[in-house]
């Protein structure tokens, strides 16, 4: 609603805009940002190997056995740092 109004007072200058919005919205924590999806381990990894996107790549490491995981690291492990 605010945005709306100074939309309507387009012709002030931006000092006095920048003062109206000052004034009108409240302090404090204005949005709750979504937390982010945790990070899976070895996801980077399985894409790589199957070639494929990270949907399919999350459904193997379902699939996978820690083993198995454990093999396709080793195998794609190219050294260095």
């Amino acid at each position: 609603l605010l945005a709306e109004e100074m939309n309507q007072a387009h012709r002030l200058p931006p000092d006095l805009q920048y003062e109206f919005y000052y004034n009108a919205v409240r302090e404090g924590k204005r949005f709750g940002f979504p937390p982010k999806p945790p990070e899976e381990e070895h996801l980077s990894v399985i894409t790589e190997y199957y070639q494929c996107s990270e949907l399919k790549a999350r459904e193997y490491l379902r699939l996978l056995t820690p083993d198995q995981i454990q093999a396709i690291t080793d195998s794609m492990d190219t050294g260095g740092r």
